[in-house]
């Protein structure tokens, strides 16, 4: 599915612009709700796509909201034990060391 997804983001990105978003600290913008500067000068301005790349957009979207999906429903079967005891130790040690 990965595969799938990054070969149609292929045929919609041009590399020469979009490169630098490789560079973005993505887990920071999503896990910690810090917008990185690189992105507000990427976004300031609309940047071209291949030609044709609007007839592949519909299925990199979807393909996109799959993967999602997918991720989400192994995390939470896979991982639904070692999140409730990584939740159990921080609320210990918040509670030891009267963090807030």
């Amino acid at each position: 599915q990965r595969d799938k997804t990054i070969e149609t983001r292929n045929h919609i990105l041009q590399s020469k612009y979009y490169t630098i978003f490789g560079e973005m600290p993505v887990q920071d913008e999503e896990y910690r709700h810090e917008p990185s500067p690189l992105r507000d000068s990427l976004m300031s301005r609309p940047l071209p796509l291949q030609l044709g790349a609007e007839s592949e957009m519909d299925e990199f979207i979807n393909q996109i909201i799959d993967r999602r999906s997918r991720l989400e429903t192994v995390a939470g079967n896979y991982y639904r034990w070692s999140n409730k005891v990584a939740i159990k130790i921080i609320q210990i040690l918040s509670k030891e060391y009267h963090l807030e």
